[in-house]
């Protein structure tokens, strides 16, 4: 086989190959933006309704509790959502839209636009096999 040859034949295999894998990336990434975000509404909901077994099973620690407090255990993470919903009552907010901020290996921040208010909530999601709400700013 001539140089010529083999050179397009490399150039279309590279070619290929690299529109596979930024296909896959693209997939992946739209795939996690998606669980961050059903996972950041799950968050939310079951807060606002108070299901604070939910809420700290959807979150992991160390938590950042509107970027006031750092909660270092699922322990003190519950008392903490319990205080909240002893303090403002169940509510049934809902968010009107959500949409993914910015995004990290280690974060996907997403904002949270809840109904009857014009300001969101930002809620920073862990991804992992098992993705995490692991804080908030309101």
């Amino acid at each position: 086989m001539n140089f010529t040859i083999a050179m397009k034949r490399f150039a279309a295999v590279v070619v290929f190959s690299a529109s596979v894998a930024t296909a896959d990336r693209v997939d992946t990434n739209v795939e996690r933006d998606d669980s961050a975000m059903q996972v950041a509404k799950a968050w939310f909901t079951s807060l606002m309704q108070g299901e604070t077994a939910v809420t700290t099973s959807l979150s992991d620690v160390p938590f950042n509790f509107d970027g006031k407090q750092q909660v270092q255990t699922h322990s003190d993470l519950k008392q903490l959502y319990d205080q909240v919903v002893a303090k403002k009552g169940k509510r049934d907010l809902k968010p009107t839209s959500i949409r993914v901020k910015s995004c990290s290996p280690e974060k996907v921040e997403v904002i949270l636009m809840i109904e009857d208010d014009d300001e969101g909530i930002d809620v920073l999601v862990k991804p992992g096999e098992a993705f995490r709400v692991v804080g908030f700013v309101d």
